[in-house]
């Protein structure tokens, strides 16, 4: 096999496993939302910026101004340099932009990882110890899973399955619960992005539309009306922007509840099946359906409840 396809091999198989990770894809995805916005963004307000350029050199020629072609051309090769010296600082940004991402997915899938790898190292080691995030983590899920392997462990070391008293503050819950502190964590950096890409958008539009008043003052004749013209088109291009910010804002609160809509249904999946399993009904098991990026924890958790109800169950110690 040569060099070449050995690599090509090794590419196609790096592909297919990425592809049959849902985890992984699930980080993708989370990292690509995070980034078209802003992307979306910069590419909408360079059309609105081109498109007042237009309209500038449209109204300029209705006056005959002399030295417009030049203005025109002075002005494009302006900004494509502007862009140019911009590049390396963008592609950082947006390398930022998918870390973060990658980052955010990882909190979203955090409680039900802990979970599952406590699952799979309990079926080895009675003495495995969960330590979930509580600051952090879904604070219902991550307190009744604490609550449920602790009785779990009862039941191991008494050698069979006992009759357990739920708390009232948990046989209570019957719809998923909205997690504050979890909601606002991860917000925080969908939050940090939007303020990195509207600052940085509103301040290098606002930096191009005064060069092309400089640019007028330099190249133009010095009419009235010109100015007049620009000096209140400036006005309303800084209105567009903020509105603009604002309805990316609108795109960001979205993402947060988009993703938070990933998770909290899923958690009172896991929630409900663990309540049920210690009601006596050993025969409950995690379903879900449409949560692939959660099949790996939800596997090692029924894996674990097949265990339980396989070796403590009353039948097994009758």
């Amino acid at each position: 096999m040569s060099e070449a396809t050995g690599i090509k091999k090794g590419i196609n198989d790096a592909l297919r496993k990425f592809t049959k990770n849902e985890e992984s894809k699930f980080r993708l995805w989370t990292s690509i939302k995070m980034t078209m916005i802003p992307i979306i963004s910069v590419i909408i307000v360079g059309w609105m910026f081109i498109l007042l350029l237009e309209v500038d050199f449209i109204f300029f020629k209705s006056f005959e101004l002399t030295g417009i072609e030049n203005f025109r051309v002075t002005y494009y090769d302006y900004i494509f340099d502007k862009l140019s010296n911009l590049a390396l600082y963008l592609s950082i940004l947006f390398i930022f932009l998918i870390l973060t991402g990658v980052y955010v997915s990882d909190i979203l899938l955090r409680p039900f990882r802990i979970i599952g790898e406590y699952c799979e190292e309990a079926l080895e080691n009675e003495k495995a110890s969960y330590n979930p995030d509580f600051f952090n983590d879904l604070s219902l899920l991550t307190r009744f899973s604490e609550f449920f392997f602790s009785i779990i462990d009862n039941f191991r070391k008494a050698g069979s399955v006992q009759k357990v008293e739920i708390p009232s503050k948990y046989t209570k819950i019957h719809n998923p619960k909205f997690e504050t502190t979890f909601f606002f964590h991860y917000s925080l950096y969908l939050f940090i992005s939007f303020s990195l890409i509207s600052a940085i958008t509103y301040i290098f539009a606002m930096s191009l539309h005064d060069e092309l008043l400089n640019f007028a003052r330099e190249t133009l004749p010095q009419q009235k009306q010109v100015m007049i013209f620009l000096e209140g088109q400036n006005d309303i291009f800084r209105s567009v922007l903020i509105a603009f910010s604002v309805t990316q804002l609108s795109l960001y609160i979205w993402l947060a509840s988009h993703l938070y809509l990933k998770v909290s249904t899923p958690a009172f999946g896991v929630f409900a099946t663990m309540r049920s399993f210690l009601k006596g009904n050993h025969k409950a098991r995690v379903h879900l359906i449409g949560f692939p990026y959660l099949r790996p924890a939800c596997r090692k958790l029924n894996k674990y409840l097949d265990f339980i109800e396989r070796n403590y169950s009353e039948k097994k110690t009758e």
